[in-house]
């Protein structure tokens, strides 16, 4: 099946797990045939709410999605298959295009910077380069004990229509945070309101679906980590093409068991 467990590191072993091994980079890997099995068969392709919410549970959880699409019996891909993955990308490019986090007017801001060194504040997360990002201090992160959480707030300058989230870890310092919450701005009662409280894993890439919100803040806390926590993005995002029943938390946070040792 196409996805992966909330919490899903991508070092074996897993931290919390007792091994004498050391860990090594083991990302999880996704998968499912497009049509029928692994091998041909003439069969309706996957419809593309499926095929979206497989990207959500893979991708947007961190891990590697491996579609398999068969040619027919004559080695071409069927017109059928080829237009639903026509439709697939269009379905993709659409999550992230606009994102209301780099728009003009937005601001980042943080609980604390590292050594409250310019290089390392919030608005990393917000300036498109891949190579920056923000951290908190160093003191005080491990995996036996977190101190305080640390949080960080993007201000989208006007209310702004999304149902995702994209958060992103500077994966070449190694994948850190283990528990977070996420939060918007409720514009009507003028508080902070929890639109997730589930977050475990981010990885590469976490895409966390919400009910449709009109809002001007969100808010990322860190609540556990193994190391000092670093983000390199954040994102703000509409998806107008899954169905609306995919964002309820019921939905989007279901787990996953099963996978293999």
């Amino acid at each position: 099946m196409a996805c992966a467990e909330l919490e899903n590191w991508c070092v074996y072993p897993a931290p919390g797990v007792e091994s004498e091994n050391e860990r090594v980079w083991f990302p999880v890997e996704a998968d499912t045939p497009l049509v029928g099995h692994w091998f041909w068969a003439d069969t309706l392709p996957l419809d593309l709410p499926t095929m979206m919410n497989f990207y959500y549970t893979s991708v947007g959880r961190g891990s590697i999605f491996l579609m398999n699409i068969a040619p027919n019996r004559d080695g071409i891909f069927e017109a059928r298959t080829v237009a639903r993955l026509h439709e697939y990308a269009a379905g993709i490019r659409q999550i992230y295009d606009p994102d209301y986090a780099r728009m003009p007017g937005v601001s980042a801001a943080a609980s604390e910077v590292r050594g409250g060194d310019a290089r390392f504040d919030g608005n990393r997360t917000i300036d498109g380069d891949p190579e920056t990002y923000w951290a908190a201090n160093d003191s005080g992160w491990s995996e036996e004990e977190n101190p305080k959480p640390a949080w960080i707030e993007i201000d989208l300058g006007a209310p702004r229509d999304f149902n995702v989230i994209r958060i992103e870890e500077p994966i070449r310092m190694g994948q850190r945070v283990g528990r977070y919450r996420l939060e918007v701005w409720n514009e009507d009662g003028k508080e902070w309101e929890v639109v997730n409280d589930k977050g475990c894993t981010i990885g590469r890439r976490k895409l966390d679906r919400i009910p449709r919100r009109m809002a001007s803040r969100i808010r990322l806390t860190i609540l556990e980590a193994r190391a000092a926590p670093l983000i390199k993005a954040i994102g703000v995002h509409l998806d107008e093409v899954s169905p609306e029943e995919h964002f309820s938390p019921e939905f989007a946070n279901a787990e996953v068991r099963g996978r293999m040792p």
